[in-house]
């Protein structure tokens, strides 16, 4: 049965599409589109033109679904919803105007979703941190024996920490100085010993991985802080590069991959490991499970 899920993100609203069967579920295909919902608030509500792009985007992926073959088409929105003051408002327009219900999931539950895509794209994954950066939020997972030991959802999205501090595309010093400053003190909200390997999960690390690692799936501290450092250097033209290779990211990748150095540092890992499925590939499991499907 093909089945859809659409994640609506802070930065990027996200249509995948899965294969289900009895044992085995099986992305075939997935697109997304910049929708920047962080950029279109205002005093902490949605603005009406942050509401015509999600509407937008919606229709079209909607279309897109039936179009496809979908028999069900599931809808979630992470912190582009759950932190904004009219989203009630939101899901109900959006129900009005398109016939589609918006479940708003919590930052643990995506942190669980995440951890659950995590245990089904890595079965020897035994203990660890998973972490999985969207536009909007950073959420950590220290995990041991394959089950989450403590939780965390943290402000530290690549677009929102961005917006916050007013970084520039390729940060400069003064712009690290202040990333770090922030990120450690919401780290220290956190504390994990003992955790030799980090698995990266999300778009910001997917695209880390294929910038600068190829087809590499893991890597170490030194690798991520070396590609790090030399994108840094680049100046106009690491700009450049980004805007020709991850449009969609371009703006905000250089502060996810710089708040993704300050974490793995922090926690004194050995090893980076990205996970290639997403928080939709767990909240999709976690559907089946409960026999939504």
């Amino acid at each position: 049965m093909k089945t859809a899920v659409i994640d609506i993100g802070s930065n990027t609203i996200k249509l995948d599409i899965f294969e289900l069967s009895e044992k085995d579920m099986e992305q075939i295909s997935s697109r997304s589109e910049k929708g920047a919902l962080a950029r279109h608030t205002k005093d902490g509500f949605l603005t009406n033109e942050g509401y015509d792009i999600l509407k937008s985007i919606l229709e079209k992926f909607l279309i897109a679904a039936v179009s496809d073959g979908c028999e069900k088409t599931y809808v979630f929105a992470t912190q582009s919803l759950r932190g904004i003051s009219n989203a009630e408002e939101v899901i109900e327009n959006i129900k009005e105007a398109l016939g589609v219900t918006i479940e708003i999931i919590s930052g643990e539950d995506e942190a669980l979703c995440s951890t659950n895509a995590l245990m089904l794209d890595s079965p020897d994954a035994e203990s660890g941190i998973m972490a999985d950066m969207g536009g909007g939020s950073l959420e950590l997972v220290e995990f041991e024996n394959r089950a989450p030991k403590q939780i965390c959802s943290l402000p530290l999205g690549a677009l929102r920490v961005k917006e916050y501090l007013n970084a520039s595309t390729v940060l400069t010093s003064s712009d690290e100085e202040k990333i770090t400053s922030h990120v450690l003190s919401q780290l220290r909200n956190f504390p994990v010993t003992d955790k030799d390997t980090i698995y990266l999960i999300g778009g910001t690390a997917r695209c880390i991985f294929s910038l600068c690692f190829d087809e590499k799936t893991e890597i170490s501290p030194l690798d991520a802080e070396k590609s790090y450092r030399f994108l840094s250097s680049g100046g106009d033209e690491t700009a450049a590069l980004l805007m020709q290779r991850l449009p969609k990211r371009a703006d905000n990748f250089m502060t996810g991959f710089y708040i993704f150095n300050i974490v793995c540092k922090y926690y004194g890992v050995k090893k980076i490991v990205l996970c290639k499925r997403s928080v939709r590939d767990g909240y999709l499991l976690k559907k089946a499970e409960n026999k939504n499907i």
